[in-house]
Order: structure tokens, then C-alpha cells, then sequence
């Protein structure tokens, strides 16, 4: 077995030394892991190109692209969750100061809330922008 399959095999079973050598197989690259977000490295075989982080994980260039396109969506979700919950927290603040008389808090947490609902719209936009063009793809 060539040396550099021999360091990725050893790499991939998280064989302590070579984890923790200063070895790696290919070139650093400007890429994160998908999974670890630690340093990939670009590894050349002929015309194709892949990628192996320092504990092993390994990826073809589009299978980066898919994570990373992933990752993307899940943190816009989570995004679009927190401005729901926020606007609806928000709005249970302002009913409370409303009924409480202070007015200056109402106008406070009812301005949070429909900026929270605007960021969140915005963000419902882009995914649903990225799922008819994801169709529109497929057909």
C-alpha cells in the first residue's frame, strides 16, 4: 500500500499516532469538516479531488458542497424558529405591560416582536426560494 493510502487508512481508524501526527495526507485546504469543522485536507488522485479532516472524516468536493448546503438550511431553521418564539414572547411581554399600564414597555416589546417577525419572513423566503429552485432542479 502506497504510504499516503497507508496514513489515510491509519487516519480513518483514528490510529492515535498518525491522528496525532503532524503528517497529513494532501495539501491543507481553506475548507472546515462538515462534521468537526476542523481543517480539510485536499488529496489529488489524478482528475479526482476529496477530502480528509485530521480525525478521519472523508468527503468528495460535492459531498462538501451537499454538507455545507445542509448545515446551511439547518442553521436558517433554527434561525427562523428563534425569531417565531422571540416574536411570541415579545408579544406576551407587551400584553403583560399593557395590562400593566406602561405604555412606553408595550411600544418596546411590540416594536421586537414585528422586527422579529420581519427577520424571520425574510428568512422563510430564502428557504422556500431554495425548495422551488430545488424542484425546479429535479423536473
Amino acid at each position: 500500500m502506497p504510504d499516503d493510502m497507508n496514513l489515510e487508512a491509519r487516519v480513518a481508524g483514528l490510529d492515535p499516532s498518525a491522528v496525532n501526527s503532524d503528517e497529513r495526507p494532501g495539501e491543507l485546504s481553506r475548507f472546515t469538516c462538515p462534521d468537526c469543522t476542523g481543517p480539510l485536507y485536499e488529496i489529488r488522485d489524478g482528475e479526482l479531488v476529496r477530502y480528509r479532516c485530521r480525525v478521519g472524516h472523508a468527503f468528495t468536493a460535492g459531498g462538501v458542497l451537499e454538507e455545507k448546503t445542509d448545515a446551511v438550511e439547518d442553521a436558517l431553521y433554527v434561525a427562523l424558529n428563534t425569531l417565531e418564539e422571540s416574536a411570541m414572547m415579545a408579544d406576551g411581554l407587551a400584553n403583560r405591560a399593557r395590562e400593566g399600564q406602561y405604555g412606553h414597555a408595550v411600544k418596546r416589546f411590540e416594536a421586537r416582536a414585528h422586527q422579529a417577525r420581519e427577520q424571520a419572513e425574510t428568512i422563510r423566503r430564502v428557504l422556500m426560494s431554495d425548495r422551488s429552485e430545488g424542484e425546479q432542479a429535479i423536473s
